[in-house]
């Protein structure tokens, strides 16, 4: 069985799938994008959300305020992920999910790749991630979820916007 067979839902490797899906990457101007829902098998996000559950994060990332000690109202910490060491490993870092992204998003990739993972720990109460940049370095980026059971009122908002120099 391939890594994808073995994470992801058999309808986004079907051939009409991943046509339709490229073709509406296509026709988004600027920034490409797509959002899958129920892209992951439920038994590989149940391991992983199972594994993860005592990660240890890197706590130089903590977002708490300086003067009270309080969370800020974003992000909470991460941990980058090892080939071999950390469940999910076995897909992010394969080159098969790589070119399976790329042929998805039209994008040209070299291969073999440089990935960073980066495994993210939110509290409950977050309301978001700091406003960042994934600079023009990067040739794609993949922001996966693995939250079971979300619903669109339970909220979210990714915004993307491009910055021309």
């Amino acid at each position: 069985m391939s890594v994808l067979d073995n994470w992801i839902n058999p309808y986004y490797l079907a051939d009409e799938t991943v046509e339709d899906i490229r073709q509406s990457i296509l026709a988004k101007p600027g920034a490409k994008y797509v959002v899958l829902d129920n892209f992951f098998q439920i038994d590989k996000i149940d391991e992983l959300i199972e594994a993860h559950k005592d990660l240890q994060f890197n706590e130089e990332l903590d977002r708490r305020a300086p003067d009270t000690g309080q969370w800020l109202p974003y992000d909470g910490a991460l941990v980058y992920a090892k080939p071999g060491v950390h469940t999910g490993s076995d897909l992010f870092f394969d080159e098969e999910w790589h070119r399976y992204l790329a042929y998805l998003t039209h994008c040209r990739m070299d291969f073999p790749t440089q990935t960073d993972v980066k495994l993210r720990w939110h509290r409950g109460d977050a309301t978001g991630f700091w406003v960042h940049t994934d600079a023009v370095f990067r040739t794609m980026v993949a922001i996966c979820y693995f939250n079971k059971g979300w619903k669109a009122a339970d909220g979210g908002l990714l915004q993307m916007w491009r910055v021309d120099e």
